[in-house]
């Protein structure tokens, strides 16, 4: 339209000229005069005249220059004319972008809009061509169109200036974002309409659906929505599905979106038979059976095909054949409605590693990362050996991103390259501060993996304020053999009011020295020991019959000062994908420490604890987590178990609740537990904001409670206490940080509640 507009206004112009001309009939030109430039050079507009001096031309000719002059856009105005044997083109030029402004602008970043209009010539500094309104109003309804605002607009407002310059001001008018009113499906009978909807990432307009913005209309997502819906009848039999059409209806007057989708379902197929196309004698045909995931008669299901394809091709790489390839062709009975599978399996000659490389590791030193590995240069390759690799790497704590590629080298060799994303987790925390109950206090707490790149551990945190002093410092040192055994020593002096009074301290000395050795691939154990001396200060005030009975018991036999010296032993599990941003797998730990003969006070504590993961869908947005802990303690033969080694639920476990105030009591105090219980269950959602990946959020169900004995737990276990809220994870590149709001579901009425919290950790 814009073309036929300048041809139309080019022509009446040439015709004018040509009717002056046509009376003279053809000429010589003598002369070809310009007039009426200021921006232009001269030379471009003679690019666009056919003739020069000495030619002899029509009046026709005339008229075409006209209209290619016009066609530029460069001009608002052209006239040629003959004087004499003189041609005389006089034009007035468009004029010069000064500034273009935006208003009403929120959604679409200002840059965007530059660059969209840059590409098409439009620019300060550039000529404004004519016909340019059109296409910015048109192009900026299209970009917003492509967001689902289909109720946006957009008109342009020129501001002349002097010297032949104007502003450009386009005023736009966003509208709301489509939602999604209805989505509808037509021709479907194996599955329903709620089935199907189910499969779509889109969704119906909902209070739900819009706080997660998954009822605003995405061309693109529903493209991928018909490809999952496709995915899910091949894997149900219907090979011979087809989406025939989809209609996006946009509702007048308001931007909603009525979507309905037009299917044929087709026949149900099953398997035939499976045959085997192999070259070479690296695989026999009945191994290669025996990786076939169905059977014949079996439905059909397209997964099933894509697993089988790729076991084969992981038998081959197991067995050292690297670049070895299995491909897949269907044969398909359209009268007996079963289709056969043919494999195709090639490989080459066995692949010996040549070397192994890493990417990435700005920090942390390359042996640190070979040692995790547990493949070596010079071996044959194995998938198996390769994948683990992998998977230890990310189960270290200081890898958020971990992959692998293969490089052929020559016939019969191969490079690995691990390209990794390093992640410092850590914490610094110095601070001070004044309260009625402690006076002046002063904080110091750091704490870093991976320090200077070593793959250690350390950590170092001391407090001091008028109750008391703490002073702690851990040291983990992982790979100290080839095997892989880890070795924690842990150093601390507390001098601080003891959880269950303040009327005298309780002084501790101590360190703990423990290994951890592997058995395989997921379990390991763990031994060690652990040296204390813990004092009790002003203990004859103890004594008196205002103190609680638990603490003038084990005071009264023991007096001021215990010396004990404790084994400690456990087991360990660890099968997860990766230590950050868990997705699925189990780890947990059972331990035990046990006082030695010679101790002053005989006891034991034991413990179990783990966390499950587990994805809810094949994309592991959404995850769901169980955690458990147990916690027991108890004397040996005649002894007394001390009271400050009692347990307490932390803040973490059972959320809503402070949890000082739950557990077992004695005179109106609570004294803490010798059994502790405690399970939490989240479900949670992957998102990403604030342009963080670590983003988590969801619900959440805690229960914990204490109790004196494992008897009192099971014959009262109906005192425990629980909660359910909702939860915010983000992991930013300092530190985690998480945020939750909890309403206690079982509770008494002489709780103390604390409902919203904020933890820097997980």
């Amino acid at each position: 339209m814009r073309r036929l507009l300048l041809l139309l206004a080019a022509a009446c112009c040439g015709l004018l000229a040509a009717g002056a001309a046509a009376q003279q009939g053809p000429f010589t030109v003598a002369e070809i005069r310009i007039t009426g430039l200021d921006k232009v050079e001269e030379s471009t507009v003679l690019a666009f005249v056919s003739f020069g001096p000495g030619d002899e031309i029509s009046p026709a000719e005339l008229a075409g220059t006209v209209a290619r002059l016009f066609e530029t856009g460069l001009f608002r105005d052209v006239e040629v004319m003959r004087e004499g044997n003189v041609v005389v083109i006089d034009v007035s030029e468009n004029p010069i972008i000064s500034a273009i402004r935006f208003e009403g602008l929120a959604a679409i970043n200002e840059d965007t809009l530059l660059d969209l209009l840059k590409g098409q010539g439009i620019a300060v500094g550039r000529i404004f061509k004519r016909g340019s309104n059109e296409f910015i109003e048109s192009a900026i309804r299209s970009l917003y169109r492509r967001q689902s605002r289909f109720l946006a607009s957009a008109r342009l407002v020129t501001v002349p200036l002097e010297d032949g310059r104007i502003d450009l001001v386009v005023e736009i008018s966003e509208g709301p974002q489509a939602t999604i009113r209805e989505i509808n499906f037509h021709g479907n009978e194996v599955f329903t309409v709620d089935e199907l909807r189910g499969f779509f990432e889109l969704k119906q307009e909902s209070f739900v659906d819009s706080l997660l913005d998954r009822d605003v209309y995405d061309p693109s997502v529903l493209a991928g929505d018909l490809d999952r819906v496709r995915r899910e009848y091949l894997n149900a039999g219907y090979i011979r599905f087809e989406v025939l059409s989809r209609d996006v209806k946009v509702i007048p007057d308001e931007g909603a979106i009525v979507i309905d989708v037009f299917l044929n379902e087709g026949s149900q197929y099953r398997f035939g038979e499976t045959f085997f196309e192999i070259e070479g004698d690296s695989i026999s045909e009945e191994r290669a059976m025996g990786a076939v995931d169905y059977e014949p008669g079996q439905v059909f299901a397209d997964r099933l095909v894509d697993r089988t394809r790729d076991s084969l091709r992981r038998v081959l790489r197991r067995d050292g054949f690297a670049f070895a390839t299995a491909e897949y062709e269907t044969a398909i009975d359209d009268d007996a409605l079963v289709v056969a599978i043919t494999y195709r399996l090639s490989n080459d000659r066995l692949a010996e590693i040549r070397s192994i490389n890493f990417i990435g590791n700005n920090l942390t030193q390359d042996l640190v990362l070979r040692r995790q590995l547990e493949i070596v240069e010079g071996e044959t390759f194995d998938i198996d050996k390769l994948e683990y690799s992998l998977t230890r790497l990310r189960r270290s704590g200081y890898l958020r991103e971990v992959k692998a590629s293969e490089r052929r080298v020559g016939d019969d060799q191969v490079d690995i390259d691990i390209e990794v994303v390093e992640v410092a987790q850590g914490r610094l925390v110095v601070g001070a501060g004044y309260s009625n109950s402690d006076g002046v206090s002063f904080a110091f707490d750091f704490a870093r993996n991976n320090i200077f790149g070593s793959g250690n551990d350390f950590a170092l945190k001391f407090e001091t304020k008028d109750s008391g002093q703490d002073l702690d410092l851990t040291f983990r040192e992982p790979g100290i053999t080839d095997s892989g055994i880890t070795r924690l020593l842990n150093l601390y002096i507390s001098d601080s009011d003891g959880e269950l009074t303040s009327s005298s301290a309780i002084n501790d000395l101590g360190g703990r020295l423990v290994y951890t050795i592997p058995i395989d691939r997921e379990w390991s154990w763990n031994a060690g020991m652990v040296a204390e001396q813990s004092r009790i200060s002003n203990h004859e005030n103890l004594l008196s019959s205002s103190t609680l009975p638990v603490i003038r018991e084990f005071v009264t036999r023991y007096e001021g000062e215990q010396n004990s010296l404790r084994l400690v032993s456990g087991i360990g599990y660890d099968s997860r994908d990766t230590a950050f941003d868990t997705t699925e797998g189990l780890l947990f730990n059972v331990n035990a420490e046990y006082s030695l003969p010679g101790s002053d006070s005989q006891y034991y504590t034991t413990g179990m604890r783990g966390t499950y993961y587990a994805p809810l869908d094949d994309r592991r947005l959404n995850i769901i987590s169980g955690e458990f802990d147990f916690k027991a303690g108890g004397e040996i033969g005649d002894a007394i178990f001390p009271y400050y080694k009692r347990f307490f639920i932390s803040s973490g476990q059972l959320r809503g609740f402070r949890t000082t105030r739950l557990g077992p009591v004695e005179n109106g105090s609570e004294i803490g537990g010798r059994f502790l219980a405690h399970g939490s269950v989240e479900v949670l959602r992957n998102l990403r904001l604030f342009d963080l990946d670590g983003v988590r959020a969801g619900a959440f169900m805690d229960a914990a409670g204490l109790w004196e004995d494992y008897d009192a737990f099971i014959d009262n276990s109906d005192e425990m206490r629980a909660s359910v809220g909702a939860v915010l994870k983000i992991r930013t590149p300092l530190f985690p940080l998480s945020f939750t709001y909890a309403y206690p579901v079982v509770k008494e009425e002489e709780d103390a509640l604390r409902r919203f919290q904020f933890n820097l950790g997980f």
